[in-house]
Parts: structure tokens; C-alpha cells; sequence
């Protein structure tokens, strides 16, 4: 891909354009799903499931938030396919292994706490954190390639 070979020819500043051009898409649909979910996303669902409607109007925040997480994760998977780019697998399965203890220590307090809603924003809060631990190594491998590649400062 463009995207790899940029990063293998240290073309960082048109790797970089890539990532951010890729998140401006992701963060584009991400307002266009979450406005459309709180204008239609209740009166759809209730017409697929009519039985349901008087509870699913209590849903609105809920249904917003997995929006987010699904926005999230998009952005996650962005900072994770850089890392392989970057080589930098060996850090994707303790990132993984730190948000699974965290899945453990806050889903069920908030469920308990939240139903529903509860559980959207435990969603939100640890696809969040993959997203932001990906995005931070992300940040520190160009750092490093930087650093470790002064000659190719030209090439930016």
C-alpha cells in the first residue's frame, strides 16, 4: 500500500498526511452516523421491532454512545494497521492484554450501575483507551524513526 511504502521509504510527511486524511473520513462519518442515529436511529429500530418501542425510546444515549465506540474503534484499527506498518506488533498484544484487564475491572460495575447505558459507555471507555494507547506508540515509532533517521529529514 501507499501508506507502507511511504513508511519504508521515509516518506514520513506523506505518511503522515495519509493517517490524517484517513482520520478526517473517520471523523466526517462519525458526525454523519451519530446525527443520524439520534434523528432516526429510535423510529427505525422501533420499526423493525415494534414490540419494543416504549423501551427503546429510553435508549437514545445508549445508541449514541455505541456510535462513538464504533467511531473509536474505526480510528483504533487506523493506529493499529500503522503499528504493523511500523513493525511494531510486539506492542499490539500488551495493549490488548491491558484493556482486557480493564474490560474485567469496569463492565460489570458499570452495567450494574448503567444497564444499557452502562454498558454502551464501558464500549466507549475501553475502545477509547486501545485508541489511545495504539495512537500514542503510534506517535512514538515516528518520533523514533525520526530520530534514528536524521538523513531522511529531507525527504519531509
Amino acid at each position: 500500500t501507499k501508506l507502507a511504502v511511504d513508511w519504508e521509504t521515509g516518506h514520513l510527511k506523506a505518511f503522515r498526511k495519509i493517517i490524517r486524511n484517513l482520520a478526517l473520513i473517520i471523523a466526517a462519518l462519525t458526525v454523519l452516523a451519530v446525527g443520524g442515529a439520534w434523528l432516526l436511529g429510535i423510529p427505525v429500530i422501533s420499526l423493525l421491532y415494534p414490540n419494543l418501542r416504549e423501551g427503546l425510546s429510553t435508549c437514545r444515549a445508549a445508541l449514541i454512545l455505541i456510535i462513538l465506540g464504533g467511531a473509536l474503534n474505526a480510528f483504533m484499527n487506523l493506529f493499529y494497521y500503522s503499528l504493523v506498518i511500523m513493525k511494531k506488533q510486539k506492542y499490539i498484544f500488551g495493549v490488548y492484554g491491558l484493556v482486557s484487564l480493564m474490560a474485567v475491572l469496569v463492565s460489570t460495575p458499570f452495567v450494574r450501575w448503567g444497564g444499557i447505558f452502562g454498558g454502551a459507555l464501558a464500549y466507549v471507555v475501553l475502545t477509547g483507551a486501545l485508541m489511545v494507547l495504539f495512537g500514542l506508540i503510534d506517535l512514538a515509532g515516528i518520533l523514533e524513526h525520526k530520530r534514528k533517521n536524521p538523513e531522511q529529514r529531507n525527504l519531509e
